[in-house]
């Protein structure tokens, strides 16, 4: 019985502080999870989208014996195409294959990376993940297999 009146009570100050909030603009902070993962971004390299095609079943995918920068931009997706609008930051993680430990490769954000230099410090069947750092950006395709070991 008093455990009832309790959380009652409890709902009651909680609605009432959220509804206040609201009523003298005081940012909610349950309302900014809405802004999470709200822009589409890719992984670019050399200034085309990676992705075979931005949908759950895309893969990204490169080989070895190609050179040159990967980067990340936000997208604007139309049915044929993603357009990128803006560059982003990110960091990369590779992904040792025998022991499918993560090892962060970047310790600060970058605009940009040589493949080149991500390889020499692969294994073959590494992965190259990609991570952002802005929450409001969605990565589906953030792992890339390099083909003939990483």
């Amino acid at each position: 019985m008093y455990s009832f009146k309790i959380v009652h009570t409890l709902l009651l100050v909680f609605f009432s502080c959220t509804a206040m909030m609201a009523q003298l603009s005081i940012p909610n902070p349950l309302s900014d999870l809405t802004k999470d993962y709200q822009s589409c971004a890719a992984i670019f390299f050399e200034g085309k989208m990676l992705v075979d095609k931005y949908a759950p079943s895309g893969k990204c995918k490169i080989t070895k014996e190609v050179k040159g920068k990967f980067t990340l931009a936000a997208v604007e997706l139309t049915d044929s195409s993603a357009t990128p609008i803006q560059q982003i930051p990110f960091r990369v993680a590779i992904k040792n294959k025998a022991t499918n430990t993560l090892w962060m490769y970047t310790q600060k954000s970058v605009q940009e990376i040589l493949l080149e230099d991500l390889l020499m410090e692969c294994q073959p069947g590494d992965k190259l993940l990609f991570l952002t750092e802005d929450k409001s950006y969605a990565l589906p395709h953030n792992e890339v297999e390099v083909k003939v070991g990483c």
